[in-house]
């Protein structure tokens, strides 16, 4: 079993590189157009050598060059020049120059071409390249077809000496680049195969992604645009990168890690002590993603050897000569493998889409009052009532009468604290929907007071001598309207309702707020009835607490906290992690996180790495417009259109 479980450790390692071969080499491929325009600067290079500098400055001024060059920002600024060009349009181009523009004049008629030449130095006298010209003028016999098929091999030949040339200078970016995502993913190789070899969840995990991508060889497939276009392919490798992110497994990652700011040193020796490692990848993505391909299918050949397991194909054609029904295709599950990824420990996962996508709001009947946690469709409804907690109090009895609830909206003026509370008497069940920020002062002052306080609720420390530290704008916003909001749960509570807490942005805040502090409140009274909070789904919502304190909110709340991030929305990345060490302050988040991606899908069990390469925007000329959705992926209005293609799928999260 020991040589099993290595082979299965080698498996994972082989993959990861795989991975990072292919997000390694989109980068580079970006690299090579928005900042140093390797492709277009190497054919300058073998023209140049073909010819001389003169002649290809000529060559490039020609107007069918300059057709397949991209435009220039400054008038002042030299043509870039295309990446790639066909030998036949070099070989018209390289003549009509020498002939003063004439060629296509002269194509058809060898006496005068020949006089022509001879003009421009191509001649018995000639010499370097020239010479070479004259040569195969002379072989060709005056037949300018021969010519220039000719002219199109000598030009194919240098063009696949300049290839040489850029794999060297490639190599190079390459080791660079794949140094640089192996620090920034923690893709440690000893630590890797370290961990792969004593942890047999993660072997099985890495296997399982492993069998997945040796059945999908289109993922070798260049991420270079087919019509060359700069643009198109810098959007096309950054889509590769972000969808290749999801098969790196749980072993990569920065997660576990802690950096403490007070001891730069002690860190900083971490670092140092992982750098070999991150060496060794950079030299393994720098071989290739084919290479990888390669030994990793063999690999896994050997392992299914060894187990007696049948080949891909052979179960495939058992399937279809069963009853068995054949396995749900990729293409009605977008944005899902065919591996069962929810078995995987600590795994990315893809949320499949179902094939119906309209929930029907026009009644509450579909609010399933009995499910505790995730439920689909119950998180679609906290989202449309969260949305309507911004309105006037007329308009939210009006839109919840329609579904047939009673509403009533609680609110604080001083702080501008709103809260809608809405009952269902036939499920049983009562709805706390907290409004989010409007542009209001009020409002914007309660965000920005970040600095932490006590939660007045919790004890003054913990059993370890920890402290229980909140935002202090959002602590004040909660004790304003609390002593009205209490007594109106107190009679919920009373009725043995379940209760669900819900909000968006500020709203959110305050919704976990609540119901952790419900839930302490009600524990320390023994006289006080059984409180049932069946979940707390929040969208976009900022972080709350320091880590003592949302650890607690995590275990009161435990599996039944849902918090929805969507891609850009920068209000969830609010407040920073860590403040100036003179404040001692730090936040976290808590939950289970359902993030959408800059696909628009749903991924769970997310690490920041993942979240940072996601929002991550490598094509400059769209950069404005993905700084943009920094504020509009916050909007609720989005929050539900997403979560309109996923209500009728119920997951354990």
């Amino acid at each position: 079993m020991v040589a099993m479980d290595m082979l299965d450790a080698f498996i994972g390692l082989i993959t990861i590189f795989l991975v990072l071969s292919l997000i390694v080499s989109a980068m580079v491929e970006i690299l090579a157009i928005q900042l140093g325009k390797l492709h277009s600067k190497n054919l300058k290079a073998a023209i140049t050598t073909l010819t001389d500098s003169n002649t290809r400055q000529a060559i490039y001024a020609h107007a069918r060059i300059r057709a397949l060059s991209r435009p220039v920002e400054k008038p002042e600024d030299e043509p870039r020049g295309p990446s790639q060009m066909k030998d036949t349009t070099f070989v018209f181009c390289l003549l009509d120059t020498l002939v003063q523009g004439k060629y296509s004049y002269l194509r058809n008629k060898p006496l005068q071409l020949h006089e022509a030449l001879q003009k421009a130095g191509v001649n018995e006298g000639a010499s370097g390249w020239k010479k070479e010209i004259f040569g195969m003028w002379q072989e060709s016999t005056m037949e300018i077809s021969r010519f220039e098929a000719s002219l199109c091999l000598w030009f194919g030949d240098c063009i696949d000496r300049s290839i040489g040339w850029f794999k060297r200078k490639l190599n190079v970016y390459l080791l660079a680049v794949g140094f640089v995502v192996a620090c920034a993913v923690n893709a440690d190789t000893l630590h890797i195969f370290q961990r792969l070899m004593e942890d047999p969840y993660a072997r099985q995990a890495h296997v399982q992604i492993a069998e997945d991508i040796a059945q999908r060889p289109e993922i070798l497939k260049t991420c270079v645009a087919a019509s060359g276009d700069g643009i198109k392919t810098t959007d096309s490798c950054e889509k590769k990168i972000k969808s290749l992110v999801i098969d790196l497994g749980p072993v990569v990652g920065w997660s576990g890690y802690q950096f403490d700011s007070e001891d730069i040193g002690g860190s900083l020796f971490l670092f140092i002590l992982k750098i070999p490692g991150f060496i060794l990848t950079a030299f393994a993505t720098s071989l290739g993603a084919p290479f990888w391909f390669d030994l990793l299918k063999k690999l896994l050949g050997v392992r299914r050897r060894l187990r007696g397991d049948k080949e891909p194909e052979e179960q495939s054609s058992a399937q279809h000569s069963g009853d068995a029904q054949p396995a749900q295709s990729r293409a009605s599950l977008p944005g899902t493998s065919n591996t069962d990824h929810s078995s995987i420990n600590n795994g990315l996962r893809r949320l499949p889409v179902p094939e119906s996508k309209d929930i029907d709001f026009s009644d509450f009947d579909s609010f399933n009052g009995n499910k505790a946690g995730y439920n689909a469709v119950n998180l679609c409804w906290a989202a449309k009532l969260s949305e309507l907690s911004y309105k006037t109090g007329k308009e939210c009895q009006e839109e919840a009468k329609n579904w047939g609830l009673k509403a009533e909206l609680l609110e604080h003026g001083a702080t501008d604290t709103q809260c809608l509370l809405t009952e269902s008497a036939e499920q049983k069940v009562a709805i706390i929907a907290f409004r989010g920020t409007e542009t209001k002062a009020q409002d914007m002052l309660t965000d920005a007071r970040f600095l932490q306080k006590p939660a007045s609720w919790m004890p003054a420390n913990g059993e370890n001598g920890e402290e229980y530290k909140i935002h202090t704008g959002f602590a004040e916003s909660l004790d304003a309207i609390w002593p009205q909001l209490k007594e109106k749960l107190t009679s919920v509570i009373a009725r043995e309702y379940k209760l669900v807490f819900c909000g968006h942005s500020l709203g959110g805040a305050l919704s976990i707020l609540a119901a952790h502090r419900l839930t302490i409140e009600l524990q320390n009274h023994e006289a006080s009835p059984t409180l049932n909070i069946s979940a707390v789904f929040t969208f976009g919502q900022p972080r709350v607490g320091n880590e003592s304190f949302m650890e607690d909110v995590e275990k009161k709340l435990y599996g039944r906290y849902i918090r929805s991030v969507n891609n850009r929305d920068v209000i969830a990345m609010l407040p920073p992690p860590r403040l100036p060490d003179e404040h001692q302050l730090s936040y976290v988040h808590a939950g289970k996180e359902i993030y959408f991606n800059d696909n628009d899908e749903a991924v769970l069990h997310v690490s920041n790495a993942y979240k940072a390469m996601d929002r991550l925007s490598l094509n400059y000329t769209t950069s404005k417009e993905k700084l943009k959705e920094l504020g509009e992926d916050h909007r609720m209005t989005n929050y539900i259109k997403l979560y309109s293609q996923y209500f009728s799928f119920t997951i354990d999260l």
